[in-house]
């Protein structure tokens, strides 16, 4: 069925995809919808396809192949340290010394009470997941967000709620 895409089929799964996105962060659909667009806006930096033109180098050459994820991720996360250390030059330490026990304690208990959200997230993921270009990562994030919604306790998602986690895991 891929092999035969053409590119009107194309134009919608990527519609499908950003509009995902949008619809994860339902709760604050402008928030969303502004960050898609930045998200959008970063991708455009490097050579436009198929033409070979520059976008939004700025001249310069290391900016012809695009920005990487990794420099991103990186960049992303030493910014936030560095605002919280310039807040708090004393922070207590984040993580607690601990012994872990048995990850896999209490797991069938978990799976027979949230037996429809596996389903649902198994068969979410499946049909999201088959589809051309948008993989696993895709219906994980659908199926978390579509789980938030469905939800008796919506509130506790976002804190590491197992319903969240059992959902999208399956998916």
């Amino acid at each position: 069925v891929a092999l035969n895409f053409s590119s009107f089929e194309y134009f919608w799964l990527v519609v499908l995809g950003l509009s995902g996105a949008v619809f994860i962060g339902n709760a604050h659909v402008l928030k969303a919808c502004i960050m898609l667009l930045l998200g959008l806006l970063i991708a455009c930096v490097g050579l436009e396809n198929p033409a070979g033109h520059p976008r939004f180098t700025f001249g310069s050459y290391e900016l012809m192949g695009g920005i990487s994820l990794i420099p991103i991720m990186v960049g992303m996360f030493a910014v936030s340290e560095v605002l919280r250390y310039m807040a708090d030059t004393n922070p207590p330490p984040l993580v607690a010394a601990t012994r872990m026990g048995n990850p896999f304690e209490g797991m069938w208990g978990y799976a027979r009470r949230y037996k429809t959200g596996i389903l649902r997230g198994s068969l979410f993921g499946t049909v999201i997941g088959i589809q051309p270009g948008a993989g696993a990562d895709m219906a994980s994030w659908l199926s978390y967000a579509m789980s938030k919604k469905f939800s008796k306790e919506p509130q506790k998602f976002g804190t590491g709620h197992v319903e969240g986690i059992i959902e999208s895991g399956a998916a």
